[in-house]
């Protein structure tokens, strides 16, 4: 896998997987999957300027379980307010705008606020067609402090697999593996044995470093990427020469 396309994976690809899991069948009716996601989202919110680190690896048909790239992200949050810095790629929301912008790639696209969370889960299941259509299953199992929470998908569902192990106190996110069906991928030559079918892609994340309280508001500005002229956006040094996509007149 090329890198730009793990980035566009890992920033792109970004859906909630907190909504209407009542319809789903849990193998552990003591904890439900609707409290453990509104939990863990209710503990990033609530954190003092919270930042923390991911590590994206990424796995595809024709790599044979061989890590094709990797990734760091650097995460900086504070409520719905956040910075992320991956690779050549920054986003940056504050109450009002989400710009996501590349030097490398020529171009900035500003975009209306909009939640941080979603992009904590990585997967589209907020609509109960999605759930009734795709998911067979919820099942969790505990270690001494961490969860571990594996979602089952029907043969027929665009993904394979998602599994996501989390701090039993903090209910931080530790890990997360998500396999997902792709088509642009090479498939293997008969009788290389994968684990996994052909033409797939997998993204592990690995979450670490989380700290509080080591940053201002004052990161979420983003007058380092346009200002204001005659009621316009106008792209700032070094953006102004960028192609640029303002889709808060849409």
């Amino acid at each position: 896998m090329r890198k730009d396309r793990l980035i566009k994976l890992v920033i792109c690809s970004i859906a909630l997987l907190m909504h209407t899991f009542n319809s789903i069948a849990q193998t552990d009716t003591s904890i439900t999957a609707p409290g453990e996601f509104f939990r863990m989202q209710g503990n990033y919110l609530n954190a003092n300027h919270l930042g923390f680190s991911v590590i994206y690896y990424s796995e595809t048909a024709d790599s044979v379980s061989t890590k094709r790239d990797t990734l760091r992200g650097d995460y900086q949050i504070n409520g719905d307010n956040y910075v992320v810095n991956i690779d050549s790629t920054v986003q940056v929301q504050n109450n009002t705008y989400h710009v996501t912008a590349s030097i490398r790639d020529s171009f900035v696209l500003v975009q209306q606020a909009a939640s941080f969370y979603p992009s904590l889960f990585r997967i589209d299941m907020s609509d109960s067609l999605f759930l009734n259509m795709n998911v067979q299953s919820v099942s969790f199992s505990d270690s001494a402090t961490v969860r571990h929470m594996s979602i089952s998908f029907a043969n027929d569902a665009p993904y394979l697999s998602y599994d996501l192990y989390y701090d039993k106190n903090t209910y931080y996110i530790n890990k997360m593996v998500m396999v997902t069906k792709n088509t642009f991928f090479i498939t293997p030559a008969p009788g290389m044995g994968l684990g996994l079918p052909a033409n797939y892609v997998s993204i592990t994340a690995v979450f670490s470093g989380y700290s509080t309280g080591g940053f201002t508001d004052s990161v979420f500005s983003t007058d380092r990427f346009f200002v204001f002229v005659n009621g316009a956006m106008q792209l700032v040094s070094p953006y102004n020469n960028l192609d640029f996509s303002n889709q808060t007149q849409q």
